[in-house]
């Protein structure tokens, strides 16, 4: 009886230990999302309206004014205004570096770095 025992606790313990191989990735199957590519040809009219190439795969983009941000447009639009009511007031007579982040899904694609970015007087 004692060998029956025996038996099944190591077979109880392999099956688990099986088990856990199987369901643990040990990190090797863990993907991290790709940076998409930075918006390209970012530039500034005179009306305030910042334009950009489209960027494969983002889901959206961000419009930071020296590193702050004034806001997100959707995938279907590469134009921002920047001096909307609804984003915060520029300083008249500042000068401010627009740059624009292309947003990924976060599980395939991760955000671009800022676009290079044009300076612009509010």
């Amino acid at each position: 009886m004692l060998k029956l025992r025996t038996l099944i606790v190591i077979v109880s313990v392999l099956a688990f230990t099986g088990l856990a191989f199987v369901g643990c990735d040990n990190g090797n199957n863990v993907t991290t999302p790709t940076a998409l590519a930075a918006p390209a040809n970012l530039s500034i009219t005179e009306t305030g309206i910042a334009s950009w190439d489209t960027v494969t795969g983002a889901i959206g983009y961000i419009v930071n004014a020296n590193g702050t941000q004034r806001g997100q447009v959707d995938a279907s639009t590469t134009q921002f205004n920047l001096t909307t009511a609804a984003n915060p007031a520029l300083t008249a007579g500042t000068q401010y570096t627009i740059t624009v982040i292309a947003r990924g899904d976060g599980t395939t694609r991760g955000n671009s770095a800022p676009s290079g970015g044009p300076r612009t007087t509010a």
